[in-house]
């Protein structure tokens, strides 16, 4: 009797504080179905990121590449122009056209020769050359120059 007594509070103190605190079973269950909608979720997120990523990478090879074809047509471009610029300055061309503009080589009396402008290690080198020259002896010089003189003379 006793004994029954003692279960029967027990149950009693046990419904009571299953009233209290609801049913576990439920509350297990909703926070394990709130757990795999929550990983479902964050999982998703990561699935979508991912693909977003992917979809980025793979947008910005074709611009790559895009942009590689203009380069090379750039390139080819800018060669064709060089060999172009080269034909319209080779010396042929322009003889070819001045020619047909009336244009002619002059006479050698029509061409006027212009005292020639000398920089300065060039003036250096002028310098050293006369101070040499006056070193050498005057009878030597018309033995090495006499002869080509001469020859200028006739």
């Amino acid at each position: 009797m006793y004994s029954e007594e003692i279960s029967s509070l027990g149950q009693r103190k046990g419904e009571k504080m299953l009233a209290l605190l609801g049913n576990p079973k439920k509350s297990v269950v909703k926070q394990t179905v709130l757990g795999y909608i929550f990983s479902a979720v964050v999982v998703l997120f990561i699935s979508f990121w991912c693909i977003w990523q992917h979809i980025q990478v793979t947008s910005m090879g074709y611009e790559i590449v895009n942009l590689q074809k203009q380069k090379m047509e750039s390139e080819n471009i800018y060669t064709t122009l060089q060999i172009k610029c080269a034909g319209l300055k080779s010396p042929q061309r322009i003889e070819d056209i001045a020619q047909q503009m009336g244009l002619k080589f002059p006479d050698r009396i029509e061409v006027v020769y212009l005292p020639q402008v000398v920089n300065s290690s060039e003036k250096k080198i002028n310098s050293l050359w006369v101070s040499i020259w006056k070193q050498v002896p005057k009878h030597i010089a018309r033995g090495l120059f006499g002869a080509i003189e001469a020859e200028a003379s006739e």
